[in-house]
């Protein structure tokens, strides 16, 4: 299992906070599920961390593992 969590305005892209999903090899896999799921997600600009680690290629996931989508950062 594969707990995903939304952060900003990814949340009201999705109506929630956290979703599990199962059968996830990697991350462009889990993205193709989540736009499935949630079509609101499919235009959103993000990034992705999995398990509190940056990452910006395919990355292999295992079960237990923890993603987020982070809207992006403004600097101030």
């Amino acid at each position: 299992m594969i707990d995903v969590r939304f952060f900003g305005q990814l949340t009201d892209r999705t109506g929630c906070n956290t979703v599990s999903l199962e059968d996830q090899l990697d991350t462009d896999h889990l993205i193709r599920q989540l736009n499935e799921r949630f079509p609101a997600l499919a235009g959103a600009k993000y990034m992705l961390a999995v398990d509190n680690k940056m990452i910006q290629a395919n990355t292999i996931l295992s079960d237990g593992c923890r993603v987020d989508l982070l809207p992006p950062f403004s600097g101030g």
